[in-house]
């Protein structure tokens, strides 16, 4: 028999953005401080510390000390993640809410958290709970855009299940922790569709903490997934409330907040530790090059 999965709505599209303008107006001129010399002696030496003090250094392409300046690693490790700088989180879901339909216009709640895909792969994402589906963005916080909007409906979650990571042959990477995940249709995942790391058709999604939370940098609620199982199963309740009288689901099931472990079944995991340990899936400063 054929297997039958649930579409997922998935909306990718680009958003036409200016090139950021670079400011190459050159730095006005280093006034000069030399001391003409007396009696053959440059005063300048009798003054002379043991600690040269700042100079400007001559740039020769304009706006360059600036730009090197901007890329040095500098403040603690939640500064350098483009998520956490100042405002971007709201901005971000105020960009998000003007991409949303009227269907999903009212907004529950908002988190930003790292998704684990069928590669045990981590991505920055922030997730939004509306009346009418759960919302998975990947917003590019470097350059504020949002590049994709993927839609679960809530119409077809059948379970939200909440428990420990295992791992049953990993021996490169494995991670400790809680996470949670939420299921839609009933058929297993197919054999191409587990191996194909660019498959779209897994029917669940798992999420836990962002990795600030997990790594103790940062305490901000927002960050963290715990409120996220409650918020969600309240949400299907409701919508099934005004949808059917019943509140079930297709099939008489009720859901409710299940406890299981999160099973990730690989045998060497070299990609998912060369990819979660260096931050591939998150906007972060990364020296010269920050993505």
């Amino acid at each position: 028999m054929a297997e039958q999965e649930v579409p997922l709505e998935t909306l990718q599209r680009e958003v036409p953005q200016q090139p950021p303008v670079l400011n190459v107006n050159p730095s006005p001129p280093v006034e000069s401080n030399e001391i003409s010399p007396q009696n053959g002696v440059d005063e300048s030496d009798e003054d002379t510390n043991e600690v040269s003090q700042p100079r400007n250094i001559p740039e020769t392409i304009p706006g360059l000390n600036r730009m090197i300046e901007e890329w040095q690693l500098t403040g603690t490790e939640e500064q350098q993640f483009f998520s956490t700088n100042g405002n971007l989180l709201d901005a971000a879901i105020t960009a998000i809410k003007s991409r949303l339909d009227e269907r999903d216009s009212n907004i529950r709640k908002s988190w930003l958290l790292t998704e684990i895909d069928h590669w045990d792969l981590e991505k920055e994402r922030i997730v939004i709970l509306t009346d009418n589906s759960l919302v998975v963005v990947k917003y590019d916080f470097k350059d504020q855009l949002v590049e994709e909007l993927k839609f679960i409906p809530l119409a077809v979650i059948r379970k939200v299940s909440v428990g420990e990571f295992k791992y049953t042959h990993s021996f490169a990477y494995s991670r400790t922790g809680k996470g949670l995940t939420v299921h839609w249709g009933d058929n297993p995942v197919s054999f191409t569709t587990r191996w194909n790391p660019f498959s779209s058709q897994v029917p669940h999604a798992i999420f836990t903490s962002h990795v600030l939370i997990m790594r103790n940098k940062s305490v901000n609620p927002r960050l963290k997934f715990d409120t996220l199982p409650e918020e969600l199963v309240q949400a299907v309740k409701d919508f099934r409330a005004r949808s059917q009288p019943s509140g079930e689901a297709v099939g008489g099931e009720e859901i409710n907040i299940v406890e299981e472990d999160i099973v990730f079944d690989y045998y060497l995991g070299i990609s998912a530790m060369i990819h979660n340990q260096s931050f591939l899936g998150f906007f972060k400063k990364r020296g010269v090059m920050n993505w």
